[in-house]
Order: structure tokens, then sequence, then C-alpha cells
């Protein structure tokens, strides 16, 4: 029967057309809850928190950045493009991020008069990734703006507009393209009027331009042409309760994997599922961050021996004192891990055996996911250990 585990809404009430992943895609989750355990509309809510948990929690933020996945489309920082500063002489221009590094966009800025109008002398920045940067003639440097300018007039005729308000980007604009979307760079401080008449005037100027032999004699004086590497600063803000959110709702998933949806149905887990539905600002009750693991210590080189990725994501459960506490590390020693109290025991779920490996992890260097104890004898078995 379709029972939001969540909300306990059935199809009377709700719809159950989306799945959930156990552990949220963007960090490599593979695996879904059976059709029917959550709700879409929880899904939905889940999904806006992830967003947040994905983008602007630092551990989670950093260590994606560095070491993947790439996880959903939405999530992927294609259009993680903002202004970034020259490594030597701090100019800006526009930049993303990728596994931690910043890249040059392949862009133009276009220097606007008092009335708004192009001059003629434009700069090009080209990603240094892609260029010879010992080849200094003209010719060599014309074929990079001949690729920019059908890259740029292939794209999709839909652009972003990212702001900053450093005065160096007063009168200019920047138009930079990647993967076939055209991001523009304006200043917070400098009224242009019909931003968008401009826009589309400047996309215009840049593809009549005609790449020849007499290309200097188009304009008044040479494009001038620029490769360089940026450096990047990040500011991240996120909510605390957004974030302990996902942890209660992916120990929650794992419980419901690991035993049944009548099973964490039970009254004795509603204190957790109102924590994690509340509207309220509230923390998570009973929500900690523990210390900061050892990376040498000995459960991590046992992973290590059994061939288990580095960056692994684990979900364990025990009994201390009486309730039932999940620990919750991503990417493996690189986060620290996270306990949860999901329920006081008293009789309520004597029959969740912890006394053996009761837990989940997600290897998603390797794609493989599955409950702790059953991935352990896998990977003990391919070893020639059993």
């Amino acid at each position: 029967m379709n029972r939001c585990i969540y909300t306990g809404k059935t199809d009377r009430n709700a719809t159950f057309t989306q799945k959930e992943h156990i552990i949220p895609k963007a960090i490599g989750g593979i695996f879904t809850l059976p059709t029917g355990y959550v709700s879409d509309e929880v899904n939905h809510r889940f999904s806006i928190w992830e967003e947040q948990f994905v983008h602007q929690f630092p551990p989670v933020a950093l260590s994606r950045r560095f070491f993947g996945p790439d996880g959903r489309k939405k999530h992927l920082q294609v259009d993680g493009i903002s202004f970034m500063t020259t490594i030597k002489d701090e100019k800006i221009q526009l930049g993303y991020l990728y596994r931690g590094k910043p890249y040059s966009l392949d862009q133009a800025i276009i220097t606007l008069d008092k009335g708004l109008k192009p001059q003629k002398q434009i700069e090009f920045i080209f990603n240094p990734e892609k260029i010879d940067t010992g080849a200094a003639n003209m010719d060599y440097r014309l074929h990079y703006l001949h690729k920019f300018l059908i890259e740029l007039k292939a794209a999709d005729s839909k652009y972003r507009l990212i702001y900053d308000d450093g005065d160096e980007l007063l009168n200019k604009i920047y138009i930079g393209v990647r993967k076939n979307k055209i991001f523009i760079g304006l200043s917070k401080k400098q009224n242009y009027g019909d931003v968008h008449a401009l826009i589309n005037q400047l996309l215009k100027f840049l593809e009549d331009i005609k790449i020849s032999n007499n290309f200097k004699k188009n304009f008044d004086e040479q494009p001038t042409f620029f490769v360089s590497q940026v450096q990047a600063k990040l500011q991240i803000e996120f909510n605390r309760v957004f974030i302990e959110k996902v942890y209660a709702k992916i120990a929650f998933n794992v419980l419901a994997q690991l035993t049944s949806q009548e099973f964490v149905l039970r009254p004795c887990f509603d204190p957790l599922r109102e924590s994690i539905l509340s509207d309220k600002n509230e923390d998570i009750s009973e929500f900690q961050f523990a210390r900061e693991l050892n990376c040498d210590c000995k459960i991590n080189k046992y992973w290590q021996l059994l061939g288990i990725g580095n960056y692994m994501h684990m979900v364990t459960f025990n009994r201390v004192e009486g309730n039932l506490v999940a620990m919750i590390q991503l990417y493996g020693s690189c986060c620290i891990p996270i306990f949860i109290t999901m329920c006081k025991d008293n009789g309520n779920i004597s029959d969740f055996n912890t006394n053996y490996l009761q837990g989940y992890l997600c290897d998603w260097e390797h794609k493989e996911e599955k409950p702790l104890i059953q991935l352990v004898v896998d990977r003990m078995h391919r070893s020639g250990n059993i």
C-alpha cells in the first residue's frame, strides 16, 4: 500500500509518482526507496533542502567540488558562473569552479561609452586550458576568436545575468559562453536602462563580426587578447536547520530500506518525523556533530583493504543507553560524522538487531550501494578472504 513514511498520508490524500533516493543522488546515491514510501509533496520539500545541503554546507559542498560526483543535472556547477580575479594582476573576469579548481570562461569584455554604446576595442579572454600560450601570432588567436563567435551564435538565446558591485565593472559588460549557455556579467552600481535591449544589441554586435584577413580594418583599434588563470574566493551561507533535516532524512531513509515501511511507521518514530517535517526553524532534537575522525583510524584502513572508495557514504545504527542512534558519515573521513537519536527503544524496536554490522554503505566511486554487511561480505569474497 502507498503510505508516506513521513506524513502517513495514503493515495486518498497524496500522490506517489516520484522516487526518493535513499542517499541524495547529488552526492552519488544510486538506489531509491520503493515507490509508495515517500509522497511527492515530501519529495519536493526534500529537494529544496538538498539544494542548500549540496551547494552551501561547507563539508559537503567542498568535498563534492573536489571529489565528485556530478549528480543531478540541476546540481551541476555549469551554472555556477561568477566573477573571479586573475592571479597575475587581479583583473575581474567571468569564471567557474570545477572539482575545486577555478577556470576562466571564454568571454568578450565590451567597454561602453557614456551613451552605453559599445566602443570598438574589445577584449577577448580564452580559457588557458584550451590554448597554446606559446603561440602568439595573430592568426592563431583569430582561430580561437572564430571558434568563440561560432559557439556564441549557436548558444541558447536565453542568457543568465551575473551581477557584482566591483568598481572595475563600471562601463563594461562581460559576455561569456560555456556548454551552449550565455552568461552576462554586469555591475550592480550602473543603470543600463533597458538592460535586455542592450544585451541583445551587444550579442548581435559580436555575432556580426566577420573574421577575415581584413579583420583589423573593421575596428578603430586592434582587439586585445588575454589568456589568464583565475582564482576564486568563496562565501558560503547555509541554514543549519535544513542541514540537520537532510542528515535526519538520510538516516530515516536508510532505516526504511533496511527494515520495512511498516517498521518505520511505528509511533516511536513520530518525534523524529515531526522534527524533520516541522516548518519551525528549530534544530532536530538530539542531533549532534561528533569529533572529527582520524584519517588513519583502523576502520578506514579496513575499507581500503576491501577496495572500498575513500569517499564513500555510510550510515550505521547502534543502541546507546536504550536509544536507537544513527551515525551518518559522508565522504569518508572528509566530513565529521553526525549522530542522531532515531527513537527511544522501550521495547518498541526490539526486533531490530544491532549486535552486528547494521548499516548501509554507498561506494559511489565504484557504483555500489548495499546494506553494510552484504557489501563487506561481497568484497571479502572478491578479495579471496572468504
